[in-house]
């Protein structure tokens, strides 16, 4: 069958300005500015298809769960902008939902597209093109990677049959060419977004290994005299006045060094220095000697800990002091959440594959709602914020990252009022492909 020369005349029309369409695109294919990209291929669409006189672009916000109107010609966008499309609800909606091209040539198809829209939608729609109406409308999918990331619509405010089905096999190309643009724009933008963040990160990495080395040197000098001055005391001056000021600033100098540790470790966590060194450790030792390091602490606000322990553990492969500082952060964490003359309770039991132990305390529990918060890195709990209680809430985050570095696991059992305990999971046996150091 012959087509007519008026069909092929149309159709190289309609060539010509695809050419045009993708030659814009294409110059936009390596641009990183998806602001741009949309702007310029609506304006390309528009050319495209001589007919069309409106174009807008809608595109799914994935935190809204709506289609927003991102780019347009032919309407006020800033009053565009604020209509928001649900998934099947008008044109836009529809075509996002099932992923096909929608036509509408006449203006009683183009109104029942759009009789769902909610009034102060159909207000917003109105106000941007100043009351008029298309006469025909056609909605593309927007598809990329196998997703529909939006959907193209364009308008006739002149011509009703502006878009025949003869021609929605181009007009389907053209849109995946668009969106195969756009998402490659977006890609752009997001490694851009990566690095920026990977230099940020690197930068402060750096700033914090400067400050914690320049405040290491008089910390150390500030610990070492007030340890020489202590120990120095006459037997009278045990409880004086001058014994009580030194034993402050040996608690406060503490404090800054386990300050100074928390954020070198998480600053190792994050950029994945950190490495473990595997060695055959006995649980059963590392645990006491971790309790015992935080006696003073225990002891200052007149607790009681206790150990409950087997009299043998199995040997485990893990990194000693890591483990060790683990322990201290949950020892540590449950004296500051147990009040004065409180018990900490510390457990161990051997299962199958994997040692648990458990720390518990007698404090105020953790309300259901921040259990899983506290392992946040910088979170601190409602009640440490309300009793205004130094810390930078960095404890419980290393210790879990830690432990998943041993390919273990940390949870909390807690109810308020009751106290809380905490439990820790080690794999008796390191699996191969973890290997010794990781």
């Amino acid at each position: 069958m012959w087509a007519s020369p008026q069909r092929v005349q149309a159709v190289d029309r309609l060539g010509q300005h695809l050419d045009v369409l993708v030659e814009t695109a294409t110059g936009l294919a390596f641009t990183g500015d998806p602001e741009a990209v949309l702007a310029s291929l609506v304006h390309s669409a528009l050319h495209a298809f001589p007919p069309a006189d409106l174009g807008v672009v809608f595109l799914y916000d994935e935190k809204t769960r709506k289609l927003v109107p991102s780019a347009a010609l032919g309407y006020d966008l800033e009053k565009l902008s604020q209509v928001r499309l649900e998934r099947g609800q008008a044109l836009a909606g529809k075509v996002f939902s099932t992923g096909e091209p929608l036509l509408c040539n006449t203006p009683r198809q183009v109104a029942q597209a759009l009789k769902d829209l909610p009034i102060s939608s159909r207000n917003q729609l109105l106000a941007a093109r100043r009351g008029e109406m298309p006469l025909s409308m056609a909605g593309l999918p927007l598809q990329a990677r196998g997703q529909t990331i939006g959907c193209l619509v364009l308008g006739s405010l002149r011509q009703a049959g502006a878009f025949p089905k003869s021609a929605i096999r181009l007009h389907s190309a053209c849109a995946r060419y668009v969106a195969a643009v756009l998402d490659n724009a977006r890609l752009m933008q997001q490694v851009a977004e990566m690095r920026a963040l990977e230099e940020a990160d690197r930068v402060k990495a750096d700033f914090l290994s400067y400050v914690t080395h320049e405040l290491r040197t008089p910390l150390t000098a500030m610990k070492m005299s007030v340890d020489t001055l202590l120990a120095s005391r006459r037997p009278e001056e045990a409880d004086g006045t001058r014994d009580k000021l030194l034993r402050n600033i040996a608690r406060n100098t503490d404090y800054l060094n386990r300050v100074i540790d928390d954020l070198l470790n998480m600053t190792r966590l994050q950029s994945g220095m950190m490495r473990l060194r595997r060695e055959w450790v006995e649980p059963r030792e590392v645990i006491l000697d971790s309790a015992e390091s935080v006696m003073s602490l225990v002891e200052a606000k007149h607790q009681h800990l206790r150990a409950e322990l087997p009299p043998r553990l199995s040997p485990l492969r893990a990194d000693k002091a890591r483990l060790r500082q683990i322990l201290v952060n949950l020892l540590v964490n449950a004296s500051l959440n147990t009040r004065r003359r409180g018990v900490i309770t510390v457990t161990a039991q051997e299962e199958e594959s994997s040692l648990v132990v458990s720390v518990s305390d007698s404090g105020p529990g953790i309300p259901k709602e921040e259990q899983e918060r506290i392992f946040e890195r910088f979170y601190r709990s409602s009640r440490a914020r309300r009793a205004h209680r130094a810390g930078l809430g960095l404890g419980l985050p290393i210790a879990r990252a830690l432990i998943e570095l041993h390919g273990g696991r940390i949870w909390v059992d807690s109810k308020p009022g009751k106290g809380s305990t905490f439990f820790i999971s080690l794999p008796k046996v390191v699996a191969e492909d973890e290997g010794p150091d990781r």
